[in-house]
């Protein structure tokens, strides 16, 4: 690939799967991969717009490329990075790694950045992701969601690292994820769950500096998201910290940690029910630790402990209805600790510590 002019890369050699997703050639698609005159990514180097073909370890970086990087479509094949970057050109609209309908895929040690995605997967299952940087543009107004991924099954991301994105990773329809021990700088939103997401689980991860709103916080469940587990997060430093909505149903927040978040740390709206937060903490935020409100119905919390607050500890208002705070703690909030407010319905309330607790009938 000497010498290679940056860009799609050479149209000789691509048919099926790989014009269709790239629009790197023209005529009719026949076949799902490159033909063998075009092969050379085994031999550790790889183009803008090559498919990885099988087990590669890259030994130069890819591009700039003008629009996407790589194509990753075999079963059972790694591309190890091995440090190097895939880079795009900033403000061009291409997909680092595109990942299509395959299994048993894995990326690692794999620096990306200068694309509108990261990567961007779709129906695909069991793939891996471990040790990558994805970076994206740092700018709120392009759409820069560095991970993508609509209609996948049982991902793990692990050990990553995630900068400057306006979304780290946006799901949509996706199930069974393990998401653990990665890390998030800066950018405008975090980990965004979109449409019917369930069972995943988000463990260990770590979100600093992301200064979006109460749609871009670092953790966002809505649109149906059931049956997932957040727990050991740590988010700091950022705007809006865990937000439930439209419909969030039956998730687990246990053992999470807020500091320092600018307005919300728990935040629970919009018909969000059943869910149980529980041993979460939330600690010298600007707005309130936990919120319920807009029909935020029928959850437990238990055992937290939110103190040094901007606002209330628990506020419940606006037919918030049917929730359970049992032996939780509060002290020390600028507002009553647990405040239960007009328009709130009926609370139960059990063996909370609270320096301060406000019922207004």
């Amino acid at each position: 690939m000497a010498g290679r002019a940056p860009g799609r890369g050479s149209r000789a050699g691509w048919t099926g799967f790989a014009c269709a997703v790239l629009s790197a050639c023209d005529g009719p698609s026949e076949t799902l991969l490159r033909t063998d005159a075009a092969l050379s990514g085994h031999h550790g180097t790889l183009g803008c717009g090559d498919v990885v073909q099988r087990d590669t370890t890259l030994t130069q970086d890819i591009g700039p490329c003008v629009g996407d990087g790589i194509v990753m479509v075999v079963d059972d094949v790694t591309l190890d990075c091995a440090g190097h970057h895939i880079r795009g050109v900033v403000g061009s609209a291409g997909r680092g790694i595109i990942l299509g309908t395959g299994t048993g895929m894995k990326v690692k040690n794999c620096v990306i950045e200068g694309f509108t995605n990261g990567l961007w997967a779709r129906n695909a299952v069991g793939n891996d992701f471990t040790r990558n940087r994805f970076v994206g543009q740092g700018n709120k107004s392009v759409d820069d969601t560095c991970v993508d991924i609509v209609s996948a099954t049982a991902f793990r991301f692990e050990d990553n690292r995630f900068e400057d994105c306006r979304i780290a990773m946006r799901l949509e329809d996706t199930y069974v994820f393990d998401v653990r021990d990665n890390d998030v700088r800066r950018g405008f939103g975090g980990f965004v769950l979109e449409g019917v997401n369930e069972g995943h689980r988000f463990h260990d991860n770590h979100v600093a500096d992301v200064l979006g709103d109460i749609n871009y916080p670092a953790f966002w469940l809505g649109g149906l998201a059931q049956g997932n587990r957040l727990d050991g997060n740590e988010v700091e430093d950022s705007d809006y910290a865990f937000v439930l909505y439209d419909d969030a149903t039956g998730n687990l927040r246990e053992h999470n940690e807020v500091r320092r978040s600018g307005f919300g740390s728990y935040v629970l709206l919009r018909n969000a029910r059943r869910n149980v937060l529980r041993h979460n903490e939330a600690h010298d935020n600007g707005g309130d630790g936990f919120l319920l409100a807009n029909d935020a119905n029928d959850n437990l919390l238990h055992g937290n402990e939110a103190d040094d607050n901007g606002g209330a500890g628990f506020y419940l208002t606006t037919a918030a209805t049917g929730n359970v705070l049992d032996g939780n703690e509060a002290c020390g909030n600028v507002q009553p600790d647990i405040f239960v407010g007009t328009g709130a319905g009926p609370t139960r309330l059990f063996d909370n510590d609270a320096c301060t607790t406000l019922v207004v009938p």
